[in-house]
């Protein structure tokens, strides 16, 4: 199970990251290394997911990156769905938050290059490298990091998603992102 929380926390890390000319066959790629069948009785809406993939890859790749755009880089009068922790708990980019998650990546010895470290994305990727660690340690600080970073906000970020996109696709990010985090650590409380 926890292998299966890792593919989906990149999955959903992918899907929230400017997409370039591999962003779908990226997507398309991450989904299939996912048993769907595993979730066959309702508990993450990965079918709407796949399909709204389906329907993304027949979109040029601007009309795609134009929805990004807005709804998460710039749009009048305000970014729906900013992308980032601190814009939602401290009312600010960079905030009190960005400095939380900041020394809890220098505490595992990363750096983030290339993006804000409380992007929704950079901690959906930590939290996934603290499973693939594989250690008491690092379950428990991805327990502790779920309950005070991804839980205080990313349940907002995806419904906004929900309602702010014009894709479909976005819109099954929000809801996987919010099934996801509803029951991610069912397996891992069972573990420790």
């Amino acid at each position: 199970m926890i292998e299966t929380q890792i593919v989906l926390y990149r999955l959903l890390a992918q899907s929230l990251i400017y997409p370039d000319k591999h962003f779908v066959a990226n997507l398309q790629s991450a989904v299939g290394k996912i048993n769907l069948e595993v979730f066959d009785d309702g508990r993450l809406p990965l079918g709407a997911f796949v399909r709204a993939l389906r329907e993304l890859a027949r979109l040029p790749l601007d009309q795609i990156q134009g929805e990004y755009t807005r709804l998460f880089v710039n749009a009048y009068p305000h970014v729906p769905c900013p992308p980032y922790e601190s814009a939602y708990r401290d009312g600010e980019v960079l905030g009190n938050a960005a400095e939380q998650v900041d020394v809890l990546y220098r505490q595992w010895e990363l750096v983030v290059e290339g993006e804000q470290v409380d992007q929704a994305s950079v901690e959906l990727e930590f939290i996934a490298f603290l499973l693939v660690l594989d250690l008491p340690q690092a379950r428990e600080a991805a327990e502790q990091f779920r309950a005070a970073h991804l839980l205080r906000w990313l349940p907002r970020l995806a419904d906004d998603l929900d309602r702010a996109s014009r894709l479909e696709f976005y819109r099954a990010v929000g809801r996987v992102l919010r099934a996801v985090l509803c029951q991610a650590f069912t397996a891992v409380e069972s573990m420790t």
